[in-house]
């Protein structure tokens, strides 16, 4: 069996006794009563602690998932792993010229988008207003292909608005999807059982457009990736990064994804919130190790894209794909390797990425794009202006105003899940993480998670992210027969 450059197709596999089963789908496998359901804390400490799960590590420590570039061989009772490909950064990025730098990335999208090219099949995109999606719809233009375009959320969200712009600008078909937090309780159990509970519910809002899609769309368009290869996290602190700082700054940059110091001993009990935090810990430092390159922003960005990003990837394509199938042009082997030899200058702020785009298409170039509200040909010094005012320090500036006009804007997102999840959703959350389905786990301290819910519920704290993995593991642990700690 073979994996794909990036590991975005996945397929799991276990072994014993002689025995070898394998899968692109993790409960297809778990059905088979020959795999073990003893849990994996290192996959689970890493979930909670960085949002996803590393390494080839899944929920049973039976099952794994065969790593990106990889070829598995079984053979007389035993698995050979050999890796046939790695991202290839350079040493020293080559230098090129605004205008050269362009072309190179103008054509290798260009080249992506032919080569996934199939007469008489009918595409999909998910447009929203970032960069990466509006790119794949303007090459989709150009190249004459039959698209539809599909946003999700409310109509006055700042995705939306900025979606519908760019489809009235390119005069693609358009539609919105309206998004309501009973999704999660429609289709949280699905989404847990595909990814072994191993899924954060607050991250799967494009679920529910695979079954709109279906009947209208026979191939949807992922934008997936760009940001991260063209230099969405560039940033002067992001550049200057060694390869000791690399945990140091990951763990910084997560922070948000990990529950407070005492919430965390109270909802995982002392001693297991210590454990989960050294093995997250042990994940991350074992990742940044395997990187082949050696300045610390293309081991940040290896990271991203060997654990974070195919992670994300490959659940949320998995939702789609009983309705759809799925291609990502971004992920495209020439498209990752054009991007790897951008020096930091061009991947500041996605920099080249934005200027390819006013360059080569600038009917595009006033329409906003969500990482700062402003459009892609403003000056970098605007940008990181209006970045670095988004941050969580200048919350308290959002209600001044100037001149008539506030300070910094409130930005309004697709989804309200902290929202939703104190009132649409709060007794769906309650009853599912108060079941007995969670106590065989030995993963929470129940009347410490008890207590960390009903805070939230009242408002004294917010664990909304929390939540939405809390409740991926126990809808996953309720939906098979006697998953255990060991």
């Amino acid at each position: 069996m073979i994996t794909d450059h990036l590991g975005l197709r996945p397929i799991y596999y276990a072994s014993r006794d002689g025995w070898f089963g394998f899968a692109s789908e993790f409960h297809a496998l778990v059905a088979d009563g020959r795999v073990a359901r003893k849990l994996d804390v290192g996959a689970v400490a890493d979930f909670f602690h960085h949002n996803y799960v590393m390494g080839d590590k899944t929920v049973l420590r039976d099952v794994k998932l065969v790593p990106p570039a990889s070829v598995l061989t079984w053979q007389n009772g035993r698995c050979r792993l050999k890796t046939y490909y790695d991202l290839p950064y350079p040493k020293t990025p080559p230098a090129r010229s605004s205008v050269a730098t362009d072309e190179m990335i103008h054509e290798t999208l260009r080249g992506a988008i032919r080569r996934i090219v199939r007469p008489g099949f009918r595409y999909g995109l998910s447009l929203s207003g970032g960069l990466d999606s509006r790119w794949l719809a303007i090459l989709c233009r150009s190249e004459a292909l039959d698209i539809r375009t599909f946003t999700f959320g409310p109509a006055e969200s700042d995705e939306v608005r900025l979606a519908a712009l760019v489809a009235r600008r390119l005069n693609l078909s358009h539609e919105r999807v309206e998004l309501s937090g009973s999704f999660i309780s429609e289709y949280g159990e699905t989404i847990a059982r595909l990814s072994g509970g191993m899924y954060n519910l607050t991250d799967a809002q494009e679920f529910p457009l695979g079954p709109h899609m279906s009947g209208n769309v026979d191939i949807s368009l992922g934008g997936l990736l760009g940001d991260i290869l063209f230099g969405h996290e560039m940033n002067p602190l992001y550049r200057r990064l060694r390869r000791k700082d690399v945990v140091r700054y990951w763990m910084w940059r997560t922070q948000r994804a990990r529950l407070p110091g005492e919430t965390a001993q109270l909802v995982f009990g002392k001693r297991r919130a210590r454990m989960f935090m050294e093995m997250a810990s042990a994940s991350l430092r074992q990742a940044v190790d395997e990187a082949p390159c050696s300045r610390g922003y293309q081991i940040a960005q290896y990271v991203n894209l060997r654990q974070r990003q195919r992670r994300f990837i490959n659940i949320a394509q998995l939702c789609k794909l009983p309705y759809v199938e799925i291609s990502h042009p971004l992920a495209d082997r020439e498209v990752v390797e054009m991007a790897l030899q951008l020096n930091p200058d061009q991947l500041f702020m996605e920099r080249a990425y934005r200027r390819a785009m006013v360059r080569h298409y600038p009917e595009l170039a006033d329409i906003p794009w969500t990482f700062a509200m402003l459009p892609p040909g403003a000056s970098d010094a605007r940008l990181a202006l209006a970045r670095a005012l988004q941050l969580p320090i200048f919350r308290r500036m959002r209600g001044f105003k100037a001149g008539g006009r506030r300070l910094v804007a409130e930005r309004k997102p697709v989804a309200d899940y902290r929202g939703w999840s104190r009132t649409i959703l709060r007794p769906f959350i309650e009853q599912t993480l108060l079941s007995p389905h969670l106590e065989p786990l030995d993963i929470f301290e129940p009347d410490g998670l008890r207590k960390a819910v009903s805070r939230h519920m009242a408002g004294e704290l917010d664990i909304t992210s929390f939540l939405g993995r809390a409740v991926a593991v126990a809808l996953w642990a309720k939906s098979e027969s006697g998953p255990h700690a060991e």
